[in-house]
């Protein structure tokens, strides 16, 4: 029994040796790939450091700019810039002065417009066209847009709707020139009679030489026509 338990005993710890001898070769393997790690990562960090050897980190600028924020934004900087440009005291001269100048514009060429193919203005120097003309375009303008199939129905009642607008207007402005030609005649004639002086002649009041004149024709004929005629 004894030999049994040492043999037992004796494979035990081997396996024991062997599971330590494993876990210390996993160790080792862990601790060599941790230091190949950190020996790549000090390595990159130096190639860094030579490749931006002059990098400033952010908080080395940020206490820089503090500093210098403190020594050259004073009150007496902030003056002395003013002074120098002229405002504090106000002298419009150096301000002037201080004004960028302007570059010299160069001249553009002249513009040529682009030449236009000859229109046809026949239409626009004509005279407008009276009513029987207007009304003859616009019932050739209804039926031909009525014998058309590719025109919508909207498309020709507005057509008819401006149509009868047009020939309403023109009625309306020939209707207003003879008002404004009687007009012009009224005034013409008022104007006449305002020429010359106002007097009474056979108790006619009169303002021109021509009706003074046919007034005193009017009398003789009637004074002659009243004497006595004597014998043959």
């Amino acid at each position: 029994m004894s030999s049994e338990c040492e043999r037992v005993f004796s494979g035990t710890a081997k396996i024991i040796t062997l599971d330590v001898d494993v876990k210390k070769a996993e160790m080792t393997a862990s601790v060599a790939a941790a230091e190949a790690k950190a020996n790549a990562a000090a390595v990159a960090d130096i190639g860094a450091i030579r490749v931006d050897s002059g990098r400033i980190s952010r908080v080395e600028w940020t206490e820089m700019y503090i500093h210098a924020r403190a020594k050259a934004i004073t009150a007496n900087s902030i003056l002395g810039g003013w002074r120098g440009a002229g405002l504090v005291p106000l002298s419009p001269m150096t301000v002037l002065e201080k004004l960028p100048s302007r570059s010299a514009t160069t001249d553009s060429p002249p513009h040529t417009p682009l030449e236009q193919p000859d229109l046809d203005l026949s239409l626009l120097h004509s005279s407008p066209p009276d009513g029987t003309e207007l009304r003859e375009a616009n019932a050739l303008l209804n039926s031909t847009l009525e014998s058309t199939k590719e025109v919508p129905c909207s498309v020709q009642r507005y057509t008819e709707r401006m149509t009868r607008f047009a020939e309403s207007k023109h009625s309306e402005n020939v209707t207003s020139r003879k008002q404004v030609e009687e007009q012009e005649k009224l005034l013409d004639m008022r104007k006449a009679r305002k020429k010359g002086k106002r007097i009474a002649l056979k108790g006619r009041f009169v303002f021109s030489t021509e009706e003074v004149l046919e007034t005193a024709k009017e009398a003789e004929a009637k004074l002659s026509s009243k004497k006595p005629r004597g014998r043959p």
